[in-house]
């Protein structure tokens, strides 16, 4: 296992998994802060606490704009989610699919020391997780 994740340019990757599995920590490790998108953030931007569940749909409804924007212009873009069904990301997948580029998911599992990675290529991308 060689751990080696690679995402080209313009590509989308959404980091799922339960609260506190680590997705904030490896965004944070492998990325820049500009290409990191993430409801906690958009939460504190409405209403001065990341944690405040309350305003989430508020918080996806800016971070989802700013996927697309992102996507639109060519950016890679990484989203910090939970995202544990199957319902949560289509909307993901469907930005990546009109920015015309490709998406991934990584599920972390951390207590079962998991990672799965699905890649949905877009037309001339790929994205290749190696462990």
């Amino acid at each position: 296992m060689d751990g080696q994740l690679i995402v080209p340019q313009g590509s989308l990757l959404v980091l799922a998994g339960n609260s506190g599995c680590g997705k904030s920590t490896l965004a944070e490790r492998l990325f820049e802060s500009h290409q990191i998108v993430s409801a906690d953030f958009f939460r504190g931007l409405l209403c001065g606490d990341e944690g405040d569940q309350t305003v989430t749909g508020q918080a996806w409804s800016l971070a989802n704009q700013l996927i697309q924007e992102r996507l639109l212009l060519g950016q890679t873009t990484v989203v910090d989610s939970v995202a544990l069904q199957p319902r949560d990301r289509v909307s993901l997948v469907k930005m990546a699919q009109r920015a015309n580029t490709s998406a991934a998911l990584l599920m972390l599992w951390p207590q079962l020391k998991i990672v799965l990675m699905v890649s949905l290529p877009g037309p001339d991308k790929s994205l290749r997780l190696r462990f």
